[in-house]
């Protein structure tokens, strides 16, 4: 069943033109890495789990890190406090983990597990643009919260 998964996810992949690779994982059945508008989005068929995962992390360049430390403290805690909140209330996200060092900052954020009863073409890319649009919004709101009044990008994956 794992193979048939792994086949129809390659497919969609595929038709849909994002390119892909194979990432060895002895933790999962498959692994690709899958890049979307300059992204890397990770979709993962756990062993343990017969769900897919769709996720990506997020670790600030060093020009974010400048925008993070620029803001001082309170507007950072702002800023964190109003990130997890919307984390928290977009239902479409699974999970999300937020490592806010300032010499590194992580963002790890996770669609809701795709089981196998419910894996569809359009399940499968929804979760994909799930992600895609939450790492946006995380770099969009550092340079609000910096100081910048607009995005300097508009890029963002709309199907």
């Amino acid at each position: 069943m794992t193979q048939d998964i792994k086949k129809k996810v390659v497919n969609w992949l595929k038709e849909e033109g994002f390119p892909f690779k194979e990432i060895q994982d002895p933790g999962a059945s498959f692994n690709f890495s899958v890049k979307v508008a300059g992204f890397a989005i990770d979709v993962i068929q756990n062993l343990r789990r017969d769900a897919i995962l769709v996720r990506s992390t997020l670790v600030f360049n060093d020009k974010q890190s400048t925008q993070l430390k620029s803001m001082g403290e309170m507007k950072r805690q702002e800023f964190l406090w109003d990130l997890r909140m919307l984390m928290l209330n977009n239902n479409e996200i699974g999970t999300f983990t937020i490592k806010p060092e300032l010499k590194r900052m992580e963002v790890m954020v996770q669609s809701r597990g795709i089981f196998h009863d419910a894996l569809t073409k359009d399940r499968f890319i929804q979760a994909i643009i799930v992600v895609h649009k939450a790492i946006t919004m995380v770099i969009w709101m550092v340079k609000w919260y910096s100081g910048q009044s607009k995005p300097t990008q508009t890029s963002f994956y709309i199907y």
